[in-house]
């Protein structure tokens, strides 16, 4: 951590790319990147799509992975996913000098620091956009840290989320949360005793409806009211939140202003 900041540091540009020493860039990577920051003022993160050079040992979930992070294109659906998983690949992103320092920079809170980065900017109305075109062949190497070292356990990732949440969905706020499986039934554990109602579980399967978690009830799906509180749609698979976002947004509840995605 002391590094990335020391670098910046030494910086003088308005400026910052970056890029991991393994991975390979796009000849015209910074030259595309530059004219969509150039183009849109009001951004201030550019990234672009990646594509995986995987190592032999890599499997399904990465390609999975790099899948998703490529269909996170507009400000709207970066911000949206902001969540769920981190929404953009650390070494494609080229960030705007001044709103990396308004946030402070990069802070070693013992997790992954790039998440902990985006969800600062987006919580405080930062905007973040890639370029459609694949620039970026980002290795997934079996010795990468993401993969060995503790600061990038799931566990490290939830506590990051959980630190940001306040800032997205301010204390006092009443939830219902959308999914009473095991992702639900995690954030409700933490939500509890930190300021939020929980007042009820909405969940597909019917033999949950009826059940108490947590002493609230669990309720069969129905057109979703604001006045019902703010959902959390809370599903770990890419299907399942789908579902529920099919369910929500008929109602006219957008993302971010009514509900959440989280996993």
């Amino acid at each position: 951590m002391g590094a990335l900041n020391a670098g910046v540091a030494a910086a003088r540009t308005p400026l910052i790319a970056r890029m991991y020493a393994d991975d390979v860039a796009h000849p015209r990577r910074l030259e595309r990147q530059l004219q969509r920051l150039a183009a849109d003022p009001t951004l201030s993160v550019v990234s672009c799509l990646v594509e995986c050079a995987a190592a032999p040992a890599a499997g399904e979930g990465m390609r999975r992975h790099v899948q998703w992070l490529n269909s996170l294109r507009t400000p709207e659906a970066i911000r949206a996913a902001a969540f769920i998983e981190s929404p953009i690949a650390h070494p494609s992103a080229v960030i705007r000098r001044a709103a990396f320092d308004a946030v402070g920079g990069y802070s070693d809170n013992g997790g992954p620091e790039d998440y902990d980065l985006w969800l600062r900017l987006l919580v405080r109305g930062h905007r973040a956009a890639k370029v459609p075109e694949v620039l970026l062949a980002w290795r997934d190497l079996p010795q990468r840290l993401s993969r060995v070292d503790a600061r990038y356990d799931r566990r490290r990732f939830f506590t990051t989320k959980l630190r940001h949440f306040p800032a997205a969905v301010p204390r006092g706020t009443t939830l219902q949360i959308w999914g009473a499986g095991r992702t639900g039934r995690r954030w409700a554990r933490a939500l509890t005793g930190r300021g939020y109602e929980i007042a009820r579980f909405v969940d597909i399967d019917p033999r949950r409806w009826g059940q108490l978690i947590h002493g609230v009830p669990v309720h069969a799906p129905a057109t979703p009211e604001r006045a019902d509180g703010f959902v959390l749609a809370a599903a770990g698979s890419l299907g399942a939140r789908e579902a529920i976002e099919h369910c929500l947004q008929p109602r006219g509840l957008r993302p971010w202003f009514d509900y959440l995605a989280i996993v």
